[in-house]
């Protein structure tokens, strides 16, 4: 039994200088590893969750500026529809004067055929008053041949 104590008390004796040599060598540069894994984990975390700040700001600045954008448009659009609505009133208000502008002429025209057609009328009743004053001056016309001559006359001015 004497022999198991020993033998006990080396393998005591040899845990703890294996534990301490594991320690020494083993654990020590393993700790490290894994606390500069740790380190740089974090050190990565960090920087990930500053480049996911970052992204979000620059979501958030695109977001404004595509607003911006889109408040430009609709401001460019209305902008451009007034315009668009502006040269068709002009437009409007431009063909309403030449259509004006050529009813006056064509009544101005007319007036003046009428005004043509009245001296006409007016010179082709004098004549006709002529010739049938010179028919009268010729013969001695009863009163029934004045008659037939101012109906005859009358036909004339008609047509």
């Amino acid at each position: 039994m004497k022999e198991y104590i020993w033998t006990f008390v080396f393998q005591i004796i040899n845990i703890v200088i294996l534990f301490w040599f594991l320690k020494r060598l083993l654990f020590k540069p393993i700790k490290g590893f894994l606390d500069k894994r740790t380190q740089n984990i974090e050190a990565k975390m960090e920087e990930l969750k500053k480049r996911e700040s970052e992204i979000e700001e620059k979501r958030r600045l695109s977001s404004e500026e595509l607003e911006k954008v889109r408040q430009q448009v609709k401001a460019i659009m209305e902008q451009a529809e007034h315009t668009a609505q502006q040269r068709i009133r002009e437009a409007q208000q431009q063909a309403q004067r030449e259509a004006e502008a050529m009813l006056e002429q064509a009544k101005r025209q007319i007036e003046q055929e009428r005004q043509q057609a009245i001296e006409a009328f007016k010179a082709q009743t004098a004549e006709l008053v002529v010739e049938l004053a010179s028919k009268v001056l010729q013969s001695h016309i009863t009163p029934e041949q004045n008659k037939a001559m101012i109906q005859e006359f009358l036909e004339k001015v008609e047509t």
